[in-house]
């Protein structure tokens, strides 16, 4: 784990970075947008992604969803699921990715999650975030970060290939680990007035 004195260099370069391109005018602290509020489509959302091309594979499955108001809450998405077949709801081939949707909405019901509020509160909290990690569900820490962000965890950041490409364009040191990274950006976005969450957001679009 990073030391504390390390912690804060890194953290004084990104913000160092970062001010250097709002100086420049290339970049802004964008806040997030609203959540969907709709779990159907989070857990789509957070599922799909994983190794596939978001806008190509991902978006408009998710948006398809959202129009589903029985799929609003856990409960509701997984009847539908089971109804239906994942395959008919999500038009995605039957397989690895469908079976993990199944999971996914499964765990949380057992976890006694129903509406998108137990839902949201839960995902906020970090020995909640590690459970899915350790209990065999298919995912990995981004996966289980980007929940957050999908319920607008204000702490929450999703150390993918875009934060990665960032981090080093601002000279961190690659070897950090994970959550190492993330802890990075988290202090970096407080020093400069905004919630990590939007950090997050605004590199992210940066990067794009």
């Amino acid at each position: 784990m990073i030391g504390k004195d390390d912690l804060f260099t890194e953290v004084t370069k990104l913000v160092t970075y970062i001010k250097s391109l709002q100086s420049q005018g290339k970049f802004n602290c964008r806040p997030k947008g609203a959540s969907s509020r709709h779990c159907g489509a989070i857990i789509t959302d957070a599922v799909l992604q994983m190794g596939h091309n978001y806008e190509k594979q991902v978006r408009d499955r998710v948006n398809n969803v959202k129009t589903m108001p029985t799929a609003a809450s856990v409960s509701g998405f997984l009847n539908m699921l089971q109804a239906q077949g994942v395959k008919q709801v999500l038009d995605w081939k039957a397989g690895k990715t469908t079976n993990l949707v199944i999971r996914h909405t499964q765990f949380f019901l057992e976890q006694g999650l129903d509406t998108y509020t137990q839902f949201e509160n839960w995902l906020m909290q970090e020995t909640n975030r590690d459970s899915m990690i350790k209990l065999n569900l298919g995912m990995r820490q981004r996966t289980a970060d980007y929940y957050g962000v999908l319920v607008l965890d204000p702490d929450a950041v999703k150390v993918d290939s875009r934060i990665n490409a960032f981090l080093k364009e601002a000279k961190i040191i690659d070897s950090y680990g994970y959550k190492d990274k993330r802890e990075i950006v988290r202090q970096a976005a407080r020093q400069l007035g905004c919630r990590p969450l939007d950090l997050d957001n605004s590199i992210w679009i940066y990067m794009g």
